[in-house]
């Protein structure tokens, strides 16, 4: 049983490393807002996935421009795994809390390529139950998330955003592929729509979010 729950905490650390989300993806370059997601991952690994098969995501960031090709970049993220396995309940969390920066080439164009990086600290915590008997752990990792792309303004209300990032989250690190799609509401409200695909793990993510300009 103990053999269990630490296999499900590295797993745990792995999958819900999704709440690792600096925004390489969502958002918009060189704008000023606060922006809240919605996300949901479908895990690769087969054993993730026979005990949740559909893992919940929510997050939320500030994009503050701090020159005309610097935006300083914050974000929270809560992940969720729940679900059962030959007959142990299993429950794990991940809160994400990261900041950096990202740095745009072309604020004037309407094609503007970027990288970024963000640091910060995951927390992930894992419970297992059987027959009344319970076992949890807890995980403090250091993560490191870095990315290029770039954002590609489609009209001036909408812009797409292909990149690729790089995470890693203790021991553990993948690369993703990501698309994301913006678009503006009116002058200040902008929604977002976004999809990733991790390489090693295959984990395929989906997020739609809403952001305020301010």
């Amino acid at each position: 049983m103990k053999k269990t729950i630490i296999h499900i905490t590295i797993l745990a650390v792995m999958v819900l490393g999704i709440a690792v989300r600096p925004g390489f993806a969502q958002g918009l370059l060189g704008e000023r807002y606060i922006g809240f997601a919605i996300s949901q991952t479908k895990p690769g690994d087969d054993f993730v996935k026979d005990i949740d098969d559909s893992i919940l995501g929510l997050g939320g960031g500030i994009n503050v421009p701090i020159s005309t090709n610097v935006d300083a970049i914050f974000s929270l993220g809560y992940a969720k795994l729940e679900g059962g396995l030959m007959g142990v309940d299993v429950e794990a969390t991940s809160i994400a809390l990261l900041g950096g920066l990202n740095f745009h080439f072309a604020p004037d164009k309407k094609v503007d390529p970027f990288v970024g990086i963000a640091l910060g600290l995951v927390k992930t915590k894992a419970k297992a139950s059987y027959f009344g008997y319970e076992l949890s752990d807890d995980e403090d990792n250091f993560a490191t998330s870095i990315g290029a792309g770039v954002e590609i303004d489609l009209n001036d209300k909408m812009s797409l955003r292909p990149n690729i990032a790089y995470s890693k989250i203790g021991d553990e690190d993948d690369f993703a592929l990501g698309i994301g799609l913006n678009m503006w509401f009116n002058e200040s409200v902008f929604g977002s729509l976004s999809a990733s695909y991790a390489l090693d793990e295959g984990d395929v993510y989906y997020s739609a979010g809403i952001g305020f300009g301010f």
